[in-house]
């Protein structure tokens, strides 16, 4: 009887360095997957602040446009629309901004330079504001210009 007959199958040393590859392609996959992950992260959290800029500057805009007489100063500015019967107010805090309408909205962001040009001498209605806001060490501006038709402009003009 022979006791040298071959079984077929796999000798120890194929078995570890199988071993040792399926280690390291687990470990290659496990390192993209978490650099993937903390790329989702990082854009996920900067498309959410963008998103946040674009409410605010979306807000203001449709409520400059659709008011009828906006007034205001540095902390604090309304804006009035005749047709609906309603009042937007906007008021300024160190690192947010409300918005007071049917639903009030917060948005975190810090308001560095808001400049209003007036229609009138006794600087009651705005026709020009310029609004520069700071959102993680950004900065963004938010111009908005208003024409008043020529009845207003004489109720307001002061000679």
């Amino acid at each position: 009887m022979k006791l040298s007959q071959k079984i077929a199958g796999f000798t120890l040393l194929e078995a570890m360095v199988s071993l040792l590859l399926t280690t390291v392609l687990v470990a290659l996959s496990f390192g993209i997957y978490t650099n993937f992950t903390k790329g989702y992260i990082i854009f996920d959290q900067s498309t959410a602040r963008l998103t946040g800029l674009l409410q605010f500057k979306n807000a203001i805009s449709s409520d400059w446009f659709r008011a009828d007489f906006p007034k205001g100063n540095a902390g604090y500015f309304e804006l009035y629309d005749e047709t609906e019967q309603r009042l937007i107010s906007y008021e300024i805090f160190d690192e947010s901004v409300v918005r007071y309408s049917e639903v009030n909205d917060t948005f975190a962001i810090k308001i560095k330079e808001m400049e209003f040009i007036y229609l009138d001498k006794q600087e009651e209605l705005v026709n020009q504001v310029s609004i520069e806001f700071e959102k993680n060490k950004q900065l963004f501006t938010v111009s908005l210009h208003k024409e008043y038709d020529l009845k207003t402009r004489m109720k307001y003009s002061v000679d």
